[in-house]
């Protein structure tokens, strides 16, 4: 399964089932055992695309687990990539906390590997993969972290899309676009300031402008967003 041919369904999804296929069909590619999005909004609370055991989500519910799941509260902490494994670590945590990891092995959710794309004071976004297997899983990490990082925005950014009818278009410089369309086909700043004949920082400057103005934070989110939105009309990445 080509990462292109993924965004692009991503994009043309038109409600969350479909979303919900295709992520669970890439799992099952980068041998990973499943997938959950989920999205905080104020207005709507918590939502999600889920594919954990509906026992382990009923168990959740009406526990209300929610409110101390140390994964959640490191969710909202702020963006970046982390493990299930690091939280496990953590001497900060209570036994009920401890207890609730615990209670999550025995549902085969031994395994997992967050990208918290979006974390403010108004909403939240991250993507899941999840492997009961502890060797299958540093495998899969360690040969498709990026191309798990690049479908975890493409499908959070939809589904929040969809959930929320966010519709408005950012206008880019042609600059910005220019220096996101050979972003998405792999090239390094240094590599795309030596083609536009520019510094550089002078690129990272453009770059910068335009996830501002996509609302996202980094390069790879800025490349996914363009895309969603028909801002540029390919992705080539070749690592």
């Amino acid at each position: 399964m080509y990462l292109d041919a993924v965004i692009q369904d991503i994009t043309d999804a038109n409600d969350p089932a479909k979303i919900e296929a295709i992520i669970n069909d890439f799992a099952s590619e980068v041998g990973m055992d499943g997938a959950y999005i989920l999205n905080y909004h104020p207005s709507q609370g918590l939502s999600s695309i889920d594919q954990r055991p509906n026992e382990w989500r009923n168990f959740y519910q009406s526990n209300g687990c929610a409110h101390y799941d140390p994964i959640v509260s490191r969710m909202f902490s702020g963006p970046g990539n982390f493990t299930w494994d690091e939280c496990v670590a953590d001497s900060r945590l209570t036994k009920k906390q401890k207890s609730l990891l615990s209670e999550a092995r025995s549902f085969g959710l031994n395994q997992g590997y967050n990208n918290v794309i979006n974390v403010n004071e108004h909403t939240m976004s991250a993507c899941c993969f999840y492997n009961q297997d502890a060797k299958d899983f540093s495998e899969s990490i360690r040969h498709n972290k990026v191309r798990m990082d690049v479908v975890g925005i493409a499908a959070q950014s939809r589904l929040s899309d969809l959930l929320h009818k966010q519709v408005d278009i950012p206008v880019l410089s042609g600059r910005e676009t220019e220096c996101i369309s050979w972003a998405a086909n792999g090239k390094t700043n240094d590599e795309i300031g030596t083609i536009l004949n520019l510094s550089s920082n002078t690129i990272n400057s453009y770059i910068q402008s335009a996830c501002s103005k996509l609302g996202v934070r980094t390069k790879i989110h800025a490349v996914v967003k363009a895309i969603q939105l028909k801002i540029i009309y390919h992705y080539k990445y070749t690592h």
